[in-house]
Order: C-alpha cells, then sequence, then structure tokens
C-alpha cells in the first residue's frame, strides 16, 4: 500500500485577492500527513504559489499533478487531495445540468476555475480500490464532488448531516458560543 497525497495552497499574492493562511494550511496538513500517519514525505506532492522553488499551482499543473497521482495509485493504495484558496461558482458549461443552476470551482493561483466537471473527468480514471480523500477549504467546496459519499460541515439551514459525532459536537459548541455571546456571556 502506497500513501499519496497533492497539497495546494494558495494565498494568491499580489493579486489583490491575497489569502494569507492558505499555504499554512498546507503546510499542517504535510506535518499531520507524515508526522502522525504515516506518510512518506517523497509521496506528498506541496504546491503553493509562495515558494518559487515550489510547482506553480495552476489549474493545469493541478490537473497534471492529480492525474498522474491517480495514475500511480492501484487498490488498496490511499490517495489525499488537499486545496485551500479560493472557491465560487460560475455558469454551468453547456448543455451540463446542475441542480444549483452553476457549476462549482476552484480557483487556482492563475485564477483559471478548476469546476466540479473537471474534477469528475479526473476521477473517473481513479481505480475504484484506492481509498481516495478530498478536502477543499474554500467557497463552494461542498458541490465540488456531488456524489460524494460523506461532506462534513453544515448545510445550507444549520442542518448537521449524519456525518460525525465530533462534528455535530462542534456545530453544538459554535452554538453555545455564539448563544453565550448575544447573552453577553465569556465564550469559550
Amino acid at each position: 500500500m502506497v500513501k499519496r497525497a497533492v497539497l495546494v495552497g494558495c494565498n494568491y499574492p499580489g493579486t489583490g485577492y491575497d489569502l494569507f493562511g492558505c499555504v499554512n494550511d498546507v503546510t499542517n496538513m504535510r506535518k499531520v500527513l507524515t508526522d502522525i500517519y504515516g506518510f512518506d514525505k517523497r509521496n506528498v506532492l506541496f504546491m503553493v504559489d509562495t515558494d518559487p522553488t515550489s510547482i506553480r499551482p495552476t489549474g493545469g499543473n493541478i490537473a497534471k499533478v492529480l492525474e498522474d497521482a491517480i495514475k500511480a495509485s492501484k487498490a488498496g493504495d490511499i490517495l489525499y487531495f488537499h486545496f485551500s484558496g479560493h472557491g465560487g461558482q460560475i455558469p454551468p458549461e453547456s448543455g451540463c445540468r446542475e441542480d444549483d443552476g452553476a457549476d462549482e470551482c476552484i480557483y487556482p493561483t492563475d485564477l483559471n476555475p478548476m469546476t466540479d466537471d473537471s474534477f469528475r473527468t479526473l476521477l473517473s480514471k481513479l481505480d475504484p480500490g484506492v481509498i481516495f480523500s478530498f478536502v477543499s477549504d474554500s467557497c463552494h467546496s461542498g458541490g465540488l464532488l456531488d456524489s460524494a459519499e460523506l461532506q462534513v460541515g453544515v448545510g445550507e439551514k444549520d442542518e448537521v448531516g449524519p456525518e460525525t459525532e465530533s462534528t455535530r459536537a462542534a456545530v453544538a459548541m459554535m452554538q453555545f458560543s455564539e448563544n453565550n455571546e448575544r447573552q453577553g456571556a465569556a465564550s469559550f
């Protein structure tokens, strides 16, 4: 079994759309994967837009690196993809039908969107025996993989799905803190 990861952090320096924590997110995730989950550093590809020695996280480069990781992964392997950066919605491609009327996307450092459709095309080549995890810390990330078995988070109406007890606890804690803040009580 081989554990592979593709970690992408886009801070967009100098673009006017700058973010300040995305590279830090994937830096921390790299440490978690290697120190806690036993990923070999040689199998963790790190793409950020703040280090000139990194592969630049453009749409084309992300697609190529992810495609190579998908091709290399065989049944029993683990593949983890993590994106931290801007996300959005764009009009759907002609002929495509989206429940919400839009394609969800991430914005690589070149700001050329990678849509949910492009991820579905890439992932259609993944061996079904590969354990695949996709994390996108971006706006509109919930629709990037429409057929996902598990999505963690709070729904449109602050509903918590059947994802995990820890998520339910976190949502309860957030609601408790928000209620206390409204009432002027100290929150923790």
